[in-house]
């Protein structure tokens, strides 16, 4: 298992493009140990920047992150949106 600290606040890691692959993401403002077996980091300073990787990981289209399901809720992430509490 890998020990990872992050330095920017949104980070990402994943092992492959299958869809028993997805990734794992998140966002910490403050460094955080990051513990994983998957093979691939990378991180980001701003959310736009994990969505475009993301995106790219998985393979579905420009705007699979930015479904209310998959997208990092506010808290923790820095951009305060309203994590479609009114599509419920």
């Amino acid at each position: 298992m890998s020990h990872i600290t992050n330095t920017k606040p949104y980070w990402v890691v994943w092992g492959g493009t299958q869809p028993q692959d997805r990734p794992i993401y998140w966002c910490d403002p403050t460094p955080t140990n990051i513990y994983t077996d998957l093979p691939n980091f990378a991180e980001f300073d701003t959310e736009d920047e994990l969505a475009v990787q993301i995106n790219s990981i998985v393979g579905q289209g420009d705007n699979w992150y930015w479904e209310c399901d998959k997208r990092i809720p506010y808290p923790p992430n820095l951009v305060v949106w309203d994590n479609c509490d009114e599509l419920v």
